[in-house]
This record gives structure tokens, C-alpha cells and sequence, in this order.
């Protein structure tokens, strides 16, 4: 059966149907499957981005999840569904000290990324 490319608006609103009669407001999707519905043996970035800009019209985030973790692919988020996510506060996370060596430029960054990266680290081995 013949290849038939289809345009980036095409491959977005076939996300969107799938993501409708789903009725999920996540979920992931492969590369290999984004090649199919797009009907090209490969995705450069600049079709993969247009794809994404035109995903937005039909209310959907669509991410490339990074080939190194465990989970590769892209991931589709409703964007309705982030409509309803709480609102990130510094003073919930930041006392007023550290706040305040943030502002002057005193913070120790590179602690935090330590931190940081150890957490993601000992979240992968889960």
C-alpha cells in the first residue's frame, strides 16, 4: 500500500481524534506511530514543531519525551486539563532568607542542582 503524506495540520487533528474518543487528557505516543499517521519514514524537527503548533489549535501540548529515559515517545496533554493545575507559590517553597539570597545572588545553585539531579536519579531507579 502507497505512502500518502499527509500536512502537519492533518497529522495534529488526528492526535486530537484520537485523544477525543480516548477521553484521556494524557497519554503518550510513539515516534514510530507519529511517522505513521504523518505517512513519512521520518520527522525532522521542523515538521515535528509544526505538527506541535498546529496541535495547539485543537487544544492539545504535544512533548517528545527525551530518548534516554525509560520512556521515550511524545506525550499529548489537553490543555483544558492544565487549566485546573494549582498555582506554584515561592513563598510554599522558599523561606524568606533563601528568597532573599536569591534576589541578591548569593544562592547556591549548584546545590540545588545537585539536589535536584539526585532526586531524579533515585526517582528513575523506582
Amino acid at each position: 500500500m502507497k505512502r500518502v503524506r499527509k500536512e502537519t495540520w492533518q497529522v495534529a487533528a488526528l492526535i486530537a481524534k484520537m485523544m477525543q474518543t480516548s477521553g484521556q487528557t494524557r497519554a503518550r505516543i510513539s515516534d514510530k506511530q507519529m511517522r505513521l499517521l504523518a505517512g513519512r519514514s521520518r520527522l525532522e524537527s521542523s515538521v515535528r514543531e509544526r505538527i506541535r503548533e498546529d496541535a495547539l489549535d485543537y487544544g492539545y501540548l504535544i512533548h517528545r519525551l527525551d530518548a534516554g529515559s525509560s520512556t521515550s515517545g511524545n506525550v499529548i496533554v489537553a490543555l483544558s486539563a492544565l487549566a485546573a493545575a494549582k498555582t506554584l507559590k515561592r513563598t510554599d517553597t522558599f523561606t524568606d532568607e533563601q528568597w532573599a539570597t536569591i534576589r541578591n545572588g548569593t544562592f547556591d545553585f549548584d546545590s540545588l542542582q545537585d539536589e535536584l539531579l539526585n532526586d531524579e536519579e533515585d526517582g528513575a531507579e523506582e
